[in-house]
């Protein structure tokens, strides 16, 4: 039992290791070259944006896994930025889709090459092992991701 949760609190200090690397990768507010500053939610807004051409609202919630209320006001910010643009769509004048403006396509680009130098990295780094090392670790982090939503439910239970 002892060598399990010395396992675990290592596990623990690991994690929090990588997140503030990750935080401190990502801001507190880059501007990817552009000038335009961005907190690390807005640069994954334009990277979905990018990578979902023609989405609206609605999409992007369900892509990032927020509400629409959240993306509604995040775009919002991105519009003001004029890193972003509502558009309609084509033949459908009620529904208004996103896209990005040039500043947000350069910031888009200039997002995916920070992604894909950390790619080559981790890449000449398993080397052969690439996908099934991503594999693991994606699904030891979703594991970790529902023992974190279990924790909160049963502290929701307890009305901590």
């Amino acid at each position: 039992m002892e060598r399990e949760r010395l396992a675990f609190e290592r596990l623990l200090r690991a994690m929090h290791d990588v997140m503030e690397r990750m935080a401190q990768m990502h801001g507190p507010h880059h501007d990817f070259g552009t000038g335009v500053p961005l907190c690390r939610a807005e640069a994954h807004l334009v990277q979905a944006i990018g990578q979902l051409p023609g989405v609206n609202v609605t999409g992007l919630a369900e892509h990032m896994g927020v509400t629409k209320g959240a993306i509604s006001q995040m775009v919002r910010k991105l519009v003001s930025k004029k890193l972003v643009r509502r558009v309609h769509k084509q033949g459908n004048a009620k529904e208004v889709c996103l896209e990005l403006t040039d500043p947000g396509m350069a910031t888009y680009e200039a997002h995916e090459a920070f992604h894909m130098a950390m790619y080559q990295i981790v890449r000449e780094y398993y080397g052969e092992q690439m996908l099934g090392k991503t594999e693991a670790l994606t699904a030891a982090m979703e594991d970790i991701g529902r023992v974190m939503d279990e924790f909160e439910r049963r502290q929701e239970a307890d009305g901590a």
